[in-house]
This record gives structure tokens, sequence and C-alpha cells, in this order.
């Protein structure tokens, strides 16, 4: 089984005519199944762009959204168009994994995932001087303001995203890896410290508020340290660049290089008994 990995395409970045050209490669590499780990657009193209997948490939697209999804507008409403778009597509071109439970790839082989969120938990959150376009371009930030108390609340958000997050791992990672021996888990931000890189560097303490999901590492942990001999590979995003590192004996989390206005696949897999390779 031949697996295709995207990840920060930013989509939005290309005319329509560079889009098309870009799935079209993609889809001359004939993909059995395609992994998006979020960041595919903004607020108001990732529909089209996820469209565009379904109607261009002749394989499903698993997909979980990250924050760049969400810029323009809202996390509920860009979440609603997007279910309407996967039901339009009849369920099976689009799977939106933040929404789905465990999805069988192979015999022993399946794929879970949920957007996911920095969740300020690692790092020096008080402290940073960092700014995050999320707080300027996210309408679900903006509301805050810049007043007394604003850094607290936007703090509160980030772990409410984060906490939904872990939760779905925590439902679906156990029923995936009690029946497989190999899942792929797809979310958008780093759940482990160690596989932040920022510019090219460790994310420092400044960084690392807003480039890890310590929540929803911890949860992945815990599922997986009741199934040992399943082996969970996490497909992330978020950090433009590429990384690999092992949080546990079973548990291995790889980001990939992306930068703006060039689109790219991230990575292609060959899926068999032996596992992801």
């Amino acid at each position: 089984m031949r697996i295709a990995w995207l990840t920060d395409t930013h989509l939005n970045f290309v005319d329509e005519g560079r889009r098309r050209r870009f799935v079209g490669r993609l889809a001359a590499q004939a993909p059995d199944a395609v992994l998006v780990s979020g960041d595919i657009a903004d607020g108001w193209t990732v529909v089209p762009a996820l469209e565009l997948l379904a109607a261009r490939l002749a394989c499903p697209t698993y997909f979980v959204l990250g924050n760049h999804d969400f810029y323009g507008r809202g996390v509920a409403a860009v979440r609603s168009d997007v279910r309407a778009a996967v039901r339009r597509a009849g369920g099976e071109r689009l799977v939106y994994l933040s929404d789905a439970g465990v999805a069988r790839l192979g015999p022993n082989l399946a794929v879970v995932g949920h957007d996911g969120w920095a969740d300020g938990r690692d790092g020096d959150y008080a402290g940073s001087a960092f700014r995050t376009n999320d707080f300027v371009h996210i309408q679900d930030f903006q509301v805050f303001g810049d007043g007394f108390g604003a850094k607290e609340q936007r703090l509160r958000l980030m772990q409410h995203l984060a906490e939904e997050a872990a939760a779905h791992f925590a439902h679906v990672l156990p029923v995936a890896a009690g029946a497989h021996a190999h899942v792929i888990a797809v979310t958008h931000v780093p759940p482990f410290a160690a596989a932040s890189v920022y510019r090219g560097r460790p994310s420092g303490p400044d960084a690392l508020p807003f480039y890890s999901s310590r929540r929803v590492g911890e949860a992945i942990l815990a599922a997986m340290e009741g199934h040992p001999a399943c082996h969970v590979t996490v497909l992330a995003g978020h950090t433009h660049a590429a990384c690999r590192a092992t949080a546990a004996p079973n548990v291995e989390v790889r980001t990939a290089a992306a930068a703006y206005g060039r689109p790219r696949v991230a990575g292609l897999f060959t899926a068999d008994d032996r596992g992801l390779r």
C-alpha cells in the first residue's frame, strides 16, 4: 500500500493553476491513501482545496485541520463547512479524522487523528514575548482583545482545544491499537516537545508554548502504554521543519519541512506487514 503524506501545503498562497498542478503531481504518484496533517489553506479556501483533492484523486483523503485553516473565520464555522463538504463527497473520498473513529487502511494498519492545538504547557507561556498570528486572524481569539487578562483567556481557549484532541485520542487509540499492529496518528501540532523545531532549531521557551501540545502527547503515551505490541507513528505539521523523535519504544513522531507558496508532498510511505516504511 502506498500512502502519501501532505502537511502545511497552504494552498491559499498559490493560484488555482498551481493548486491544480500540485494535485495533479500528487495523483500521478498513484497513492492508495492520502493523509493530511493540517494547514491545507485558510478559513475561506480550505473547502475548495479539499474538494479539489476529492475530485482529482482516485483514493480517499484522511485529513485534520491546522490553525491556518481557521484564519479569517472561527473554529466552529470552518468545521461546519468542512463537515458539509465531507457529506457532499459521500463520506468516502474525504474523511475528517476529528469526526471519525478508527479508519482501517489494511489488515494490520489503521489511521486515527484530530486537529489538535498548541496548549502552552511546554516552555514559558507566561513570560513569552512570542506573537502568534492565531490571536490576530482567528475570530475565537480576537474576541479577547488585548486588555487585562487576555493572555490568560487565550491560554484557556488553547488548552480547551488541546483537551478536546487529547480526549479523542484517548478514546480511539486504544481501539485501534488493540486490533492492529501499526497505527498512524495524524494531528497538526507536534504532541511532544522533542519534535518541536522552530526555524531549524529546537523550540525555545518563547516559541514552545505555541509549537507543542503536551496534553495530546500525554494521551497518546497513556493509550500506547497498554498496547506495547502495537507501534504508532504520529504525523504532525505546524513547525515547517523536518524532525523525527522517539517518545516511547512504540511511539514515533514525524514532522516535515514546508514553505509558504511551495506546496510539496511531505512523504511517500509503503505500508506492509512490517509497518510503515
